[in-house]
């Protein structure tokens, strides 16, 4: 990975990370570390009052992709660094951020990162953060069901829906509920 130099000016600091970003993948590390570097060493004061304001002015993407993006940097950066591997993509790493606190949890969740399917990843981190995976979910007993209206693409609730045989009949009932 290449340093940029330090004297870089705020414009040319912004166009060197916009071109990052069009590259994607790998390049992602290194726009997180000069939007790291602008933040920290404030040289977004050379025309915005916030960091949130210059890189709304500045960028396509929201303020919460700029910190994953350093956060990244800042929890995943040496690993980053010493296997120069980011082909798995920097969204698993996104995802991990709030459960790296060390570097032994940031070098498993890298690792997690390289080794399982997106999918995988996603559950390995639900399931981190005790939230559901769609396994271990027992929602089914709690399901409604719902129907498009044919007419204006509303739906209807399954209460409302009993014993039709044709269209028509269920085109009978939506008009009535439609005027209710």
């Amino acid at each position: 990975m290449y340093e940029l130099d330090s004297a870089l000016n705020l414009h040319n600091r912004t166009q060197v990370v916009k071109k990052l970003i069009t590259i994607g993948s790998g390049a992602y590390f290194q726009a997180g570390k000069e939007l790291r570097h602008i933040g920290s060493t404030r040289q977004y004061t050379e025309g915005y009052n916030t960091f949130k304001e210059y890189i709304e002015h500045n960028y396509s993407f929201k303020v919460s992709t700029a910190y994953n993006l350093i956060g990244v940097v800042e929890k995943f950066g040496s690993i980053i660094e010493a296997q120069g591997d980011m082909s798995f993509g920097i969204q698993k790493l996104f995802q991990a951020l709030p459960l790296v606190n060390n570097e032994d949890s940031a070098k498993m969740w890298y690792t997690e990162a390289q080794e399982l399917t997106p999918k995988d990843f996603e559950y390995k981190v639900r399931e981190a953060k005790g939230m559901a995976v769609p396994d271990t979910c027992n929602h089914a007993q709690e399901l409604e069901m719902f129907f498009r209206c044919p007419d204006c693409n509303g739906f209807i609730h399954e209460n409302h829906i009993q014993n039709f045989k044709t269209k028509e009949e269920l085109r009978t009932l939506t008009s009535k509920l439609h005027k209710e």
